[in-house]
Order: structure tokens, then C-alpha cells, then sequence
């Protein structure tokens, strides 16, 4: 687990993160003066940042070569799972 995730002790497939940029969304989402505008704002950020945090902790990646449009070979990182992101729509949810 990496900084700021940790396993949930009665369910073996949930993770509490507690990664300070989230905490810092989380308090401006549960702030009475966050207007509509910013709440969706903040709640899209905070979508992309677990999304972040959940890749870079729980999945396995691996170097791999790339061919450019300029037929040069680069330096790249795959994702070895197959990743799928689930939304549980609701009121408010961003996700399209």
C-alpha cells in the first residue's frame, strides 16, 4: 500500500485513502459556503485524484518501448491489469 491507503479491516476489497489532497477536497465539499459551481468542480477533481491514487497503489505496471511519429523508440509505462473505472450514478454525480 502506498502512503495514505489502507486496506479496510472487515471487507478485504475496500481501501480508506487519506491522502491529504483529498482530505483538503473532502473539506471544501462538506463546507456550507461551496456554491453548486464549485462543488462540482471540487467533487470532479476529487474523481480524477482517487482515480490516480487507486492506479498508481493497487495495479502492477511495466516499462515498455514505444514507436513515435518520428520512428523513434521511447520510454513508456502499461498498465498489466485491465482496468475498468465503475460509477454508482446518483444525484449530482459528474460522471457521464
Amino acid at each position: 500500500m502506498g502512503k495514505g491507503i489502507r486496506k479496510y479491516k472487515y471487507f478485504k476489497n475496500v481501501r480508506i485513502v487519506e491522502e491529504t489532497p483529498l482530505q483538503v477536497l473532502l473539506t471544501e465539499l462538506r463546507n456550507v459556503k461551496t456554491n453548486s459551481p464549485k462543488f462540482m468542480e471540487k467533487i470532479t477533481t476529487a474523481g480524477y485524484l482517487l482515480t490516480n491514487t487507486v492506479i498508481n497503489n493497487e495495479f502492477t505496471n511495466k516499462n515498455c518501448l514505444v514507436e513515435t511519429p518520428m520512428k523513434k523508440s521511447s520510454k513508456g509505462i502499461e498498465i498489466v491489469e485491465n482496468v475498468v473505472l465503475i460509477a454508482v450514478m446518483r444525484a449530482g454525480n459528474p460522471y457521464y
